[in-house]
């Protein structure tokens, strides 16, 4: 966890390119499908039954963990391509959302029981149409392959980002922020860019 100057730099350089990209595409996108009559519900019916849990709020967010955490964990080069890989993804996905605009079948809360400063800001920032797919599980997936690629030697290591992954995985469902297929694309997306940018090089 050796952090100089430099690492500090590459930091805010490339996670500030990354980061900076993603929210003009993906907001540029997200507005665009919130004014579309026509929305796509690539969901199935069953799964409105699935339950809200709003504890798993605490495990969506953990997205920020790895995305500050890959500060320390990740060297210049390995950040370097991780957010090569972040600013490729979003590009990818751009045109999916843009051809099929999605609609949440949950609805959105009113009344919060916990965690209310977390979901307002969140339906404040994100319409619910660049659902698949899934920019989270994207991102997550990428930051944690990254950090267990560098970290290898470390046994362990590839056993807990995985279980990361997997919680992450089902948070997006338990607080109704995405549905099923919006998990194994977003997965696949990760995968095509960590294949491209990071594994082979």
């Amino acid at each position: 966890m050796n952090l100089s100057k430099s690492k500090i730099i590459n930091y805010i350089k490339w996670q500030g390119l990354a980061m900076s990209t993603f929210v003009v595409v993906y907001g540029l996108c997200n507005y665009y499908a919130s004014k579309q009559e026509k929305l796509y519900p690539l969901y199935f019916e069953w799964e409105l039954n699935i339950p809200h849990i709003p504890l798993m709020m605490l495990i969506y967010r953990t997205l920020d963990i790895i995305l500050i955490g890959v500060l320390f964990w990740l060297n210049e080069e390995n950040m370097k391509k991780f957010s090569k890989a972040m600013i490729f993804s979003i590009f990818v996905a751009a045109p999916i959302f843009l051809i099929f605009p999605t609609q949440l079948g949950f609805p959105r809360l009113e009344n919060f029981e916990n965690f209310e400063i977390f979901y307002k800001v969140l339906y404040s920032l994100d319409k619910p149409h660049n659902l698949f797919p899934s920019m989270h599980v994207t991102y997550a997936a990428l930051g944690l392959w990254t950090i267990n690629k560098e970290h290898i030697e470390k046994k362990y290591l590839k056993y807990f980002t995985s279980f990361w992954l997997v919680l992450i995985c089902s948070s997006i469902i338990l607080v109704h922020q995405h549905h099923i297929l919006d998990i194994p694309s977003g997965l696949l997306l990760a995968l095509i860019s960590y294949k491209i940018f990071i594994s082979k090089n």
